[in-house]
């Protein structure tokens, strides 16, 4: 497994492309960024935490995504990234709240991390795998 954040290449492409040639077959590549199409990022705008140019380089959506996997010889899938959304609820929470258990709490509640899940896209960001040869 891959993992990486892809906001941040020039060459976004390039950077695939080369990931899809050092991944084993069944290999996944799993990349993290911002969901352009999410409802958070439609209601904000240039105001979205992803758009700074001076910082992410590349903005991305998930059927730009699919392209770019299936142009490199992988395949898209999608999963639910229920642990990196309660991550960024500790993260972003935590120093708020101290060394609170309330945080905890919070990113433990399931319904919390549906709904902000739906806010920002992060389980419609796909992942994409290396197909064995011949089963593409």
């Amino acid at each position: 497994m891959t993992a990486t954040n892809y906001k941040d290449f020039h060459e976004p492409k390039e950077v695939v492309t080369e990931i899809s040639r050092l991944l084993k077959p069944e290999g996944v590549l799993l990349l993290t960024t911002g969901n352009m199409h999410s409802p958070v990022a439609r209601l904000r705008g240039f105001h979205f935490s992803y758009c700074l140019p001076e910082v992410h380089i590349s903005l991305f959506n998930p059927k730009l995504l699919e392209n770019v996997y299936r142009a490199c010889g992988l395949e898209p899938r999608y999963v639910r990234y229920s642990g990196v959304i309660r991550f960024k609820i500790l993260k972003s929470l935590g120093p708020r709240l101290g060394k609170s258990k309330i945080a905890s709490f919070v990113a433990g509640l399931r319904p919390v991390t549906l709904i902000l899940d739906w806010l920002f896209g992060v389980s419609r960001i796909p992942c994409a795998v290396k197909m064995p040869a011949g089963d593409s």
